[in-house]
């Protein structure tokens, strides 16, 4: 059940680490900071999104 919630969340960490060694080989260290920032706000966002939809979750089961 944990594991099955936060699969995201480390999915996105791996992802972040290929993209951060993938940037480094080609690009520099420029390109590596932009795809982990570019992934870090995109697992803010789901952050964001699964913690409004637990709020409606809980307001709705509330009634």
């Amino acid at each position: 059940m944990q594991i099955r919630e936060f699969w995201p969340m480390y999915a996105l960490g791996v992802l972040a680490f290929i993209v951060m060694i993938y940037g480094m080989y080609v690009g520099g260290f420029g390109n590596s900071i932009f795809g982990v920032t570019v992934l870090a706000l995109v697992a803010i966002i789901i952050r964001q999104k699964r913690t409004i939809l637990d709020l409606r979750e809980q307001l709705s089961t509330d009634d």
